[in-house]
């Protein structure tokens, strides 16, 4: 992350889905998480760089551009409980997450590598069901395209049906 909230490895995905004379979108971003961390090599130990006092104001910046631009966030951590520098930096996020109490942002621990372990995937299931509500109400992009009637839209908290 740099000083104006950016962070690593962001980047915005639509997944676009066609099917019987319709267009689908649903649109997702992710990125590494909003904390000061190095790491020198692939195999080098993860260090945080700056305690929360000098993270926080790059942190809540980053915060505020995704409400700027998406709205409502549902932040999905994916890293590991068990490897100790994922952790290292899960920790550091929690912190900001717990201290800062931001009522826009819903987060969610999910050890996903664990649970899918051995190809298991549908272990992923109770995690979404627990999300169905919140996920439900983003909703999705649908468009006729032989009419050109957008029937629904993805929504952020900016928005309400």
């Amino acid at each position: 992350m740099d000083d104006d909230g950016n962070v690593a490895n962001f980047v915005e995905t639509e997944q676009l889905i066609y099917v019987n004379g319709w267009c689908f979108s649903n649109l997702q971003i992710r990125g590494s998480a909003p904390v000061f961390w190095q790491q020198r090599g692939v195999t080098a130990q993860i260090k945080i760089t700056r305690n929360f006092d000098f993270t926080n104001t790059a942190f809540l910046k980053h915060i505020e551009d995704m409400n700027n631009n998406w709205g409502r966030i549902i932040c999905l951590n994916l890293m590991s409980k068990t490897k100790k520098d994922e952790q290292t930096i899960t920790t550091a996020f929690e912190e900001h997450m717990r201290k800062n109490n931001l009522q826009s942002v819903r987060y969610e621990f999910f050890d996903f590598h664990h649970e899918v372990k051995g190809q298991k995937f549908d272990r992923v299931n109770p995690k979404v069901e627990q999300l169905k509500t919140l996920i439900q109400r983003f909703g999705f992009y649908s468009e006729n395209l032989s009419s050109g009637e957008v029937k629904t839209t993805q929504l952020g908290k900016k928005h309400k049906k």
